[in-house]
């Protein structure tokens, strides 16, 4: 990911980086999952993403 936002300025824009704007450190691609699940919050990400995909009633 860190790859792609140093790459690719389309993929810059999609994650809402402005062309001059810092991105993340490659390490914060590895420590946030970590974070995520050491605060018990990856179920609950997992799970308002999911709900976005499913078709409304």
């Amino acid at each position: 990911m860190a790859e792609a936002l140093d790459d690719r300025a389309s993929f810059r824009r999609f994650c809402g980086f402005s062309a001059n704007e810092a991105t993340p450190e490659r390490s914060a691609f590895v420590r946030f999952p970590r974070l995520l699940v050491a605060h018990q919050l990856d179920r609950s990400l997992f799970e308002t993403v999911t709900m976005q995909f499913k078709p409304r009633r």
